[in-house]
């Protein structure tokens, strides 16, 4: 645990005393690493809620530790039920002022005796925002549906609809556990109804797209089509189904039966309580013969579970409909960590289904070899889409044997952003921890005896029912296994098969095989690989010697009284409406300074349509003239800045005029800390963007729509003489629509480095 734990569970252990006239022990406190206080809390015992009580009573007294401060304003309750062990469970959803906070959700958990013996979740402490959108939701929306449509075709576009904009507050960089920042925000689906459907968050009070997450969840990856709306066979119908093609009445009647699997095994597994992919008798409305350019594939939208020909196997329409139980539950969000488990509980229920249900290749269904592969192993168990067209392109049993990675160090782990961030590739960590569970092994220096299919279905399926929310990520994960482990310990369980009470049990012995598990494939740890690059780079070199000849730092409005900055634009069309750079008092955070100079870069401004509303358009930003001073001293242009763009489409460059000379571009070898970071594109490319095909700072850091500030360092040799006037001047172009947030300056220098030449000792040598 880091000290920084360490000491806030120190803090949080010395506020008990208040309570030790209620009984009251803590025997665990694991705390949030985006928040920094706790996130799951383990009572033995605590005092239960009583019929004079409620959970937000409660909370008002001990929830301090996740940062509480009003439970009365802060939760309210969403949902309460009891399970067949006669635990009761609470939900509560944080708001701030009256708002939805995203991913804010606790669950209070009482025993059958009625005492509370945990609470886990997430409160996001500390928000401090204005709850009055300035933005409204009529123009958020429609800046949402000109994002997903400057995307797809002109032909999908009759399909594509905008939900309801909902009012909610978003913090930052949850999902990958960090610190972030708090914005309002309108959170908007667009969707085909089909194979688009893209959940965005517009900033509410400056319009800017905040995030984005992606709704459709596939095998594979994200596919924007639509889909076949022609019934052929529904419930009560004759069965085998009968058509004019083999195939797809195989098909046909393949998705028919593993809708069926899959209904069977959730409900299985919650003792006939969840019925159906929503827990409510849902109907289960599957595609077949989807057809799209990506083909083949397959994947859950959010209403359908859609594939393409050859793709209806049946561990793989079990995976499909699994999302659609994933959604109904612990919705993860689909990115990153929470996204890799996301995907990891669609295999392994997939699998799960793909076993039990007798069909398909899955004869030997053997224990496999430690470390042992498709190619090498006989036994079909743990392959993912043996039956596809593709054949195996998945292995739970041991990842690494299609490239995934079998734990969290593991060099495989995908740390960039493609595919939401690795979450097809790093589910292959949870998928290993459920089959080491399962059929125990060795592994990383660990042996695990198995607990068997029915016990660890069981496990995960009371973490995904129970225990996990939005933003569990790997750590969590871990935790909430284990204590749904423990939970089930002596308790009766269901058959997978027949939902009749199975022979197994849960011991204390079988959960501390799942923590061995946990251990192994190093769950709780980060990768820290994955070091997420800023678009700029941070810690500057210094310049020794120096002396500074010019400075700016914004302070104040640098195009009042006799400061001489100056400001002028072009548009394309004719259509263009003028901007200029803009001087703001609130940077972004992280500046240095109180102010700074801002060139807009909006997802609201125009439609990328010549003659209509095309804002294709460049904006400079001048200085004042300054002289280069001394011979003998190299001269050096620095400055600060935070770049937030439209990768490749919008950006900004540094030019300079010497001695009233037309203005030149800063050559990108002359930059000596943090250049120009990539090529706009070209005119070929249909940019229309005034200084497209030239180098720029353009699109925004590593996992975030977001920026960072960072530092530029230049050297003028050769560029300006001593003696000579320069004018440096900052060009921000774009294109005709869509953006990010844009390019902000702060502190710009000109400095002068090194001593003037030594005189009069005459030797030329020495």
């Amino acid at each position: 645990m880091h000290v920084r734990a360490w000491f806030l569970v120190i803090i949080l252990l010395s506020s008990f005393g208040s309570w030790a006239n209620e009984d009251i022990q803590v025997d665990r406190i694991e705390v949030h690493p985006a928040t920094g206080m706790a996130r799951l809390v383990v009572f033995s015992p605590a005092k239960g809620i009583s019929d004079t009580e409620s959970a937000l009573e409660f909370l008002s007294r001990q929830g301090s530790m996740f940062g509480i401060e009003d439970s009365e304003s802060e939760l309210r309750v969403t949902n309460t039920f009891v399970d067949r062990l006669g635990h009761r469970h609470t939900a509560l959803a944080q708001t701030y002022r009256g708002v939805p906070v995203l991913g804010g959700l606790l669950r209070l958990h009482e025993g059958s005796d009625g005492r509370v013996h945990a609470v886990n979740g997430l409160f996001i402490p500390g928000i401090d925002l204005d709850p009055t959108p300035t933005v409204p939701s009529a123009k958020a929306r429609t800046a949402a549906f000109n994002i997903l449509a400057d995307e797809i075709s002109v032909f999908d576009l009759p399909w594509l609809e905008t939900n309801a904009p909902t009012l909610m507050v978003l913090r930052m960089n949850l999902a990958r556990g960090v610190p972030g920042r708090d914005h309002l925000v309108w959170e908007i689906e667009v969707s085909d109804g089909a194979a688009i459907r893209e959940i965005l968050y517009l900033d509410a009070h400056h319009g800017k797209i905040i995030d984005r997450v992606s709704g459709i969840h596939t095998i594979f990856r994200q596919i924007h089509q639509r889909f076949l709306d022609n019934t052929l066979w529904r419930e009560g119908d004759d069965f085998p189904f009968t058509g004019s093609d083999a195939q797809n009445n195989a098909e046909v009647n393949e998705l028919i039966l593993g809708s069926l699997d899959i209904h069977t095994l959730f409900a299985n597994l919650s003792d006939g309580d969840f019925l159906s992919w929503n827990g409510n008798h849902a109907a289960m409305h599957s595609i077949q013969n989807f057809v799209y350019d990506d083909c083949p594939n397959a994947f859950w939208n959010g209403s359908t579970t859609n594939f393409c020909i050859g793709m209806v196997a049946d561990d793989i329409v079990s995976h499909e409909w699994t999302h659609a139980y994933t959604m109904s539950t612990h919705a993860l969000f689909y990115r990153v960590q929470p996204g890799a488990i996301n995907e990891a509980y669609s295999d392994i229920f997939g699998e799960i289904a793909d076993r039990l249900n007798g069909r398909g290749s899955d004869e030997p269904d053997v224990r496999r070899t430690d470390g042992g592969c498709p190619s090498t192993d006989s036994s079909l168990r743990w392959q993912i889409g043996e039956d596809s067209v593709f054949g195996t392109f998945r292995d739970m049993w041991n990842p690494a044997c299609f490239g995934d990675p079998t734990r969290v160090s593991d060099g495989r782990y995908a740390c960039g952003e493609d595919d939401s961030g690795g979450v097809h590739t790093n589910s292959g960590i949870p998928n290993h921890a459920f089959t080491l569970a399962t059929d125990g092994g060795g592994f990383n220096a660990t042996e695990i005896s198995g607990i068997g299919l029915t016990r660890s279905a069981h496990i995960w399926w009371r973490a995904m029912s129970v225990y996990q929310v939005p933003t569990t990520d790997f750590p969590d994960h871990a935790d909430l296994i284990e204590l749904a482990c423990e939970d089930l310990i002596g308790a009766d369980l269901t058959d997978l098969e027949t939902g009749d009470i199975s022979p197994d049990r849960i011991s204390a012995a079988h959960c501390i095989e799942i923590a061995k598990v946990m251990t192994a494939v190093e769950m709780r740890l980060p990768p820290d690989q994955c070091a997420f690059e800023p678009l700029l780079a941070p810690s500057p070199p210094s310049i020794p010697e120096s002396r500074v000849i010019f400075s700016e730092d914004f302070s104040t409005d640098p195009f009042s009284g006799d400061r001489a900055w100056s400001v002028s634009n072009v548009g394309v069309y004719d259509e263009y409406d003028p901007r200029d750079w803009a001087w703001v008092d609130t940077p972004p955070e992280g500046s240095a300074g109180d102010g700074a100079a801002f060139a807009i870069d909006s997802v609201f401004i125009g439609d990328c349509i010549p003659g209509s509303d095309d804002q294709s358009g460049v904006m400079y930003l001048d200085s004042p003239p300054v002289t280069i001073l001394e011979t003998g001293r190299e001269a050096f242009l620095v400055f600060d800045h935070y770049v937030a763009t439209e990768g490749m489409w919008d950006g900004g460059l540094v030019e300079i005029s010497v001695e009233g000379r037309p203005f030149l571009e800063l050559p990108l070898s002359s930059f000596l800390f943090n250049p120009y970071s990539l090529i706009l594109k070209n005119t070929s490319d249909g940019n229309d963007n005034p200084l497209a095909g030239r180098w720029a700072f353009t699109g925004s850091d590593g996992g975030s729509v977001r920026g960072s500030w960072g530092q530029s360092q230049v050297s003028l040799d050769g560029i300006a003489a001593p003696g000579e006037t320069v004018v440096i001047r900052f060009a921000f172009g774009v294109d005709g629509c869509n953006g990010l947030d844009g390019w902000y300056l702060d502190r710009v220098q000109l400095i002068e480095d090194g001593p003037p030449p030594r005189q009069g000792s005459g030797r030329s040598g020495g």
